[in-house]
């Protein structure tokens, strides 16, 4: 008997099913509903038992309800000790190893990342200490230093700022920390990963600031760490309110765009390199490595953590001759950091770059195949253009949801700025891996054309913020955000799927 062939649906990839039963259960443990939704899974459950087959396997409904309920669960055991206490907690003399410093604010000498030793226990909380002027660290201990100290902690469900306590808390920062004395400081020869990340990345801008000061301005040399580090505290705030009027925020933060331009460029590399097919998996591992060393490079941010774990699941399936699946991909790249990380479901960073995936994932195939020509230019543009809108289609609710009204300059500065940032990154990366190794004065010329570069990148936003486009102002809820994409889905993708079919049948397109 011969089966019935049909088009893989959303239900058919378990990924995704675990994804959104990871969504429930969080959803679950924030309310503090687990004990009422396992009651409901367990009336399901026997409800199954004795109107269907006791044999029978469970059905998925049932199957994502248990894995919310595992992951509510898991939740609710990585939740620290601290967010029991309805008070700020002293702690006299304890234990606190400092990870690395972060931008400074106005009234504080310093702010670490630390980890504190916290209860009989010996529990460490990941905590963001404040450090007043009187107990300033030299910069020597700012990275993998243990002090003992006395300070104040201050759980985060008392903050003041509901939305500020959630944002610490996607970045995995457990409490809020306010030294009072320190009685000694040792400098620890184990220091973390991340602490010997952070403090190689400042030794490699102080020594790039000195090679090349006479050939690329502070202002300049401030937006080529934005760019290539993500270093955006020496920016001038002017700077990023340009960037942000002309909506290119987006090209100063760390992101899978960034990582992205890695892979495109070492990728036509390697294909000039190793062009023979049998050579296909030694570049799929070289391709790998260097993506990953760009993230240790760049101080393993999330968001490039994030782009790594997508791409090595993409290479990995390549490795493995299997045909990488996107939807699946970007369904357990999500649980994965969810299970690091349970409270970065909530960070608007990981929603909306899931949601720009999801945008290009569906919409980016359809909208190419409306041109076809063989002349490159055209074709790079015209995709260009394709990507910055499938981006921006699955972006939109969730601007509108988290900031009230929406802007088209995306639409219009996206594609030229993206096109020279492109152009600029690579550049970049090179000019600051060869300081170390190559006089200033021999790369001269390089240095020129990256002060030109840069120069062009800070003249178009400052044109791109002048031009005045209309905002789409409205506010969404989370109602309305899953109703968005409800009809992208069944009003724009199904439609355009089957009109796409036709015209394949046909061969026949539009230009």
């Amino acid at each position: 008997m011969e089966s019935e062939l049909r088009p893989i649906s959303y239900g058919d990839r378990p990924a995704y099913l675990l994804m959104w039963g990871g969504l429930f259960g969080f959803a679950l443990h924030w309310a503090g509903w687990l004990v009422g939704g396992g009651v409901v899974w367990g009336i399901g459950l026997l409800l199954h038992w004795l109107l269907w087959s006791r044999t029978s396997a469970l059905c998925a409904p049932l199957w994502i309800g248990a894995w919310a309920l595992i992951f509510g669960l898991y939740c609710e055991v990585r939740t620290p000790v601290v967010e029991q206490s309805d008070v700020a907690v002293t702690l006299y003399d304890t234990d606190i190893r400092i990870d690395y410093p972060l931008p400074v604010r106005e009234g504080n000498a310093q702010r670490v990342k630390a980890e504190v030793a916290f209860g009989d226990d010996g529990e460490r909380l990941t905590t963001l200490l404040h450090i007043p002027r009187s107990e300033a660290l030299s910069d020597s201990l700012l990275y993998g230093a243990t002090l003992k100290g006395t300070l104040d902690v201050v759980p985060l469900h008392l903050m003041p700022s509901e939305g500020y306590a959630t944002y610490l808390r996607t970045r995995g920062i457990e409490a809020v920390g306010y030294l009072q004395s320190v009685s000694s400081t040792v400098q620890s020869a184990r220091s973390s990963f991340n602490a010997h990340l952070m403090k190689w990345r400042e030794s490699l801008i102080r020594h790039f600031d000195l090679s090349v000061e006479r050939y690329i301005d502070e202002k300049g040399r401030a937006l080529l760490y934005a760019l290539l580090l993500g270093e955006r505290s020496r920016l001038d705030r002017s700077d990023k309110e340009v960037f942000a009027e002309a909506g290119l925020s987006h090209l100063l933060a760390l992101s899978g765009f960034h990582l992205g331009i890695i892979y495109l460029v070492v990728a036509r590399v390697l294909s000039w390199l190793l062009p023979l097919y049998r050579y296909r998996k030694l570049r799929y591992i070289l391709l790998l490595l260097s993506l990953v060393a760009y993230t240790l490079f760049t101080g393993a941010a999330p968001s490039t953590l994030r782009a790594l774990l997508m791409s090595g699941l993409y290479l990995g399936a390549r490795l493995l001759d299997r045909r990488p699946d996107g939807v699946q991909i970007l369904s357990l790249t999500l649980v994965i950091l969810w299970l690091i990380n349970p409270h970065s479901i909530m960070s608007p960073g990981l929603i909306m770059s899931a949601s720009a995936v999801w945008g290009i994932l569906v919409f980016f195939p359809l909208l190419q195949s409306l041109l076809h020509t063989r002349h490159p230019v055209p074709k790079y543009l015209y995709e260009a253009f394709c990507l910055t809108v499938s981006a921006q289609v699955g972006v939109l609710p969730w601007i509108l949801f988290f900031w009230g009204a929406g802007s088209l300059m995306p639409f219009w500065s996206s594609v030229p700025m993206t096109m020279l940032t492109a152009v600029l990154i690579p550049l970049g990366l090179i000019a600051l891996v060869a300081s170390l190794v190559i006089p200033s004065a021999w790369m001269a010329p390089m240095l020129y054309l990256l002060d030109i570069l840069i120069r062009l990148l800070l003249d178009g936003g400052n044109f791109f913020a002048e031009v005045d486009l209309p905002e789409i102002a409205l506010t969404f809820g989370l109602p309305s955000v899953g109703l968005y994409y409800i009809l992208c889905h069944y009003v724009l993708y199904q439609p355009a799927v089957r009109v796409l079919i036709a015209r394949q049948r046909k061969d026949y397109t539009l230009f």
